[in-house]
C-alpha cells in the first residue's frame, strides 16, 4: 500500500470539541437549511412527526431524491442528534418530503486554527497513513522537553489515550491495530507549540 504522510501543523490552541447546532422544520423546509460547523460539532434535529433527516448524496441531493447513502447518518421521524460529522459537506433530505425540495446541508471544518507563525521544518510524521496497525512517528525537531505529551483523541473528542514519554513514542512504533476503523487526532504539545496529526485506520 502506498505511503501517505500527513504534515502535522502548529496550532494555537488544542483539540476542542462541543458545540451544539439545532435545526428545526418550518412548514416544509429545514431551518437553518444550510449549516456550517466545525468538527466535533453536534447537530440536533428538532422536527416535526412526519419529518426526518436522511444523509443522500450530493447527485441525489441535487434530484431531490431520496436514496440514502451508505454509512450517512438518519434520524427517525421528530428528529435526533448527530454527533460523528467528518469533515467536509454532508447533503440531507427528509425521505416524505424530498419531491417538494425539503433538503439542507451541513458543512463541516477544521476546528484546528493554524499558527501563520508555523515554520515548515518543525514539522512532525506519522507513517504509513492510512494504517491497519501500526505507525512509527517521525520529528525534524529536537524533542527534550520532559513536559512534552502526545494525546490521541477519536472522531468525536474523546481522550483515548495520553503519553507523556513523548521522546520514546517518537523512536518506537505505535500501535492502533486494537482500535476500530476510521480518524483519530494525534495532539503533540511540544517546545511551547501544539502539533495535530491525522491517523486513518482502515
Amino acid at each position: 500500500m502506498k505511503k501517505i504522510i500527513f504534515v502535522a501543523f502548529a496550532i494555537c490552541s488544542g483539540v476542542a470539541f462541543g458545540n451544539k447546532f439545532t435545526i428545526i422544520n418550518s412548514g416544509f423546509t429545514f431551518s437553518p437549511d444550510s449549516v456550517s460547523i466545525n468538527f466535533g460539532d453536534t447537530v440536533v434535529f428538532q422536527l416535526g412527526a412526519t419529518h426526518n433527516a436522511v444523509e443522500v448524496s450530493q447527485s441525489t441531493w441535487n434530484t431531490n431524491g431520496t436514496t440514502a447513502l451508505p454509512g450517512g447518518f438518519s434520524t427517525p421521524f421528530t428528529g435526533g442528534q448527530v454527533t460523528t460529522l467528518s469533515i467536509g459537506t454532508h447533503y440531507y433530505v427528509c425521505t416524505n418530503h424530498a419531491f417538494m425540495g425539503m433538503k439542507g446541508r451541513i458543512i463541516v471544518t477544521s476546528n484546528l486554527e493554524i499558527n501563520n507563525n508555523f515554520v515548515k521544518n518543525n514539522i512532525i510524521y506519522a507513517f504509513p497513513n492510512p494504517t491497519t496497525g501500526k505507525i512509527k512517528l517521525k520529528s525534524e525537531i529536537e524533542l527534550t522537553n520532559s513536559n512534552n505529551v502526545l494525546t490521541i483523541y477519536n472522531i468525536v473528542g474523546e481522550k483515548i489515550n495520553n503519553i507523556k514519554d513523548i521522546h520514546t513514542a517518537l523512536t518506537n512504533e505505535f500501535d492502533f491495530s486494537s482500535f476500530p476503523k476510521g480518524l483519530y487526532f494525534l495532539e503533540i504539545n511540544a517546545e511551547n507549540k501544539s502539533y495535530i496529526i491525522k491517523i486513518i485506520v482502515d
